[in-house]
């Protein structure tokens, strides 16, 4: 069985000309973008329509694909640029579709200060089959400040570095450090209630 192409090799038979290599790359981070997008643009109909709109982009603009920060990074860049766009299109956004995750603690940035937020990530399975919880988790992620809720997806979620989320964003990773510490402070402070009422006890 041939090795599966690493994502750099499609990338160059794509922009050589091989339009499904391109098409094989956009089937592997469609599900994860798709994930993004929603996150974003509130439902799935504005997410679809952003991710054509970021894959033709991408598309158009493969030939200046260089490699340095690897293709995930540079495509997830442009699929960011269309959800902040489309975002700030959508006067009242609808409910955000259920968040399917689980808040995990990071000790070390923020000058260890994370070591306050508790380890949510006990046991996922069960938080994740607890209803409120999940619908907590939505609730709490909608309100959040746009640039912090996109931080958090793409360090939290998507696990990019936070260099690698500054790349994206255009801002010093500093400045993503201190934003995904205000959200992290954000959701735990929305969310640590369900997760006292589950674990009979409290993380105060």
């Amino acid at each position: 069985m041939p090795p599966i192409p690493t994502d750099e090799q499609l990338a160059r038979q794509a922009q050589a000309g091989e339009r499904t290599a391109f098409e094989e790359l956009a089937a592997r981070y469609y599900p994860r973008l798709l994930n993004l997008a929603l996150r974003m643009c509130g439902n799935r109909e504005y997410a679809e329509e952003t991710l054509q709109e970021a894959f033709l982009r991408a598309w158009e603009k493969l030939h200046t694909f260089r490699g340095e920060s690897g293709f995930k990074a540079w495509l997830y860049k442009i699929a960011t640029n269309f959800c902040y766009m489309k975002f700030r299109k959508i006067k009242s956004a609808p409910p955000m579709e259920s968040l399917s995750l689980w808040l995990r603690s990071d000790a070390g940035e923020e000058g260890g200060a994370d070591r306050e937020i508790p380890d949510w990530s006990t046991d996922p399975q069960r938080a994740l089959q607890n209803k409120d919880l999940r619908a907590a988790m939505d609730t709490a992620l909608a309100e959040l400040q746009e640039q912090q809720r996109l931080i958090f997806l793409l360090r939290e979620v998507e696990g990019f570095s936070a260099q690698e989320v500054a790349g994206m964003t255009g801002l010093s990773v500093p400045a993503v450090k201190s934003r995904l510490h205000r959200a992290r402070l954000f959701l735990r402070e929305r969310l640590v209630p369900y997760f006292e009422s589950a674990a009979g006890g409290s993380y105060a």
